[in-house]
């Protein structure tokens, strides 16, 4: 550790104090946090699962016992950009407003933060949840951020979904949880459908029965998981 500190981390820092003190920024400290993540040495690369599932398709109580079992990280990618948000930086005002108008966040922004977040992850591994959304957003990830390795889908009956929703739903609601399902079922259908379709024909897709008992769909995915998550 003293090494590590000694050979990479000083310098880093050496060096970013040098470009402050020559370029003043208005917010030194944002700076240097800019500067030591666009200089941070590369780590080992960690390998990047797509996950795919809609809401009620079992796949949160699935990839919470892969992170328990395994140590994989389960990363949703809307947490990320919620964060963003958070912390009102230059790029969470611009998702914000996206998010206000009913527009789609840049895609450079989302693979940005995520390949700032993947930076730092610790265990063997991503699954990463909610993103991409598109495929051409799928085409742009895998070229900017290495380490993607497939897509695990979790393929769930829409009665079964909507039955799951409704169970987990409060009596009392402000909403209809029948239409909101529904909305979001036709938004997830639209989006994913295409990128199912894609990596299914490039064999980079594991699919699973998930309208079946968590525990069997569970059992179904352990086996699959050693040749991809490798």
């Amino acid at each position: 550790a003293r090494r590590y500190l000694m050979t990479t981390v000083g310098p880093l820092v050496k060096a970013g104090i040098a470009k402050i003190a020559k370029e003043r920024p208005d917010d030194p400290i944002e700076a240097m946090a800019k500067f030591l993540e666009e200089q941070h040495p590369n780590p080992k690369v960690k390998p990047v699962i797509f996950v795919f599932g809609s809401h009620g398709s079992g796949k949160d109580v699935c990839c919470q016992r892969l992170e328990k079992d395994f140590g994989w990280k389960w990363i949703q990618a809307g947490d990320v950009l919620r964060s963003e948000v958070e912390a009102k930086s230059e790029d969470g005002l611009i998702i914000e407003d996206c998010i206000k108008n009913g527009k789609t966040v840049p895609s450079e922004i989302g693979i940005r933060l995520l390949q700032k977040t993947l930076q730092f992850v610790e265990g063997p591994g991503v699954l990463l949840d909610g993103f991409p959304r598109k495929i051409d957003q799928a085409g742009q990830f895998e070229k900017e951020v290495p380490g993607f390795r497939g897509a695990l889908y979790f393929n769930v009956k829409k009665e079964v979904a909507l039955e799951r929703v409704l169970a987990q739903t409060k009596a009392y609601t402000s909403y209809n949880p029948t239409e909101r399902f529904e909305n979001r079922w036709n938004t997830f259908i639209t989006h994913t459908t295409p990128m199912v379709d894609y990596y299914r024909g490039a064999g980079k897709l594991t699919e699973v029965n998930s309208s079946r008992h968590p525990e069997d769909v569970y059992a179904d995915v352990r086996p699959h998981f050693a040749p991809i998550f490798k």
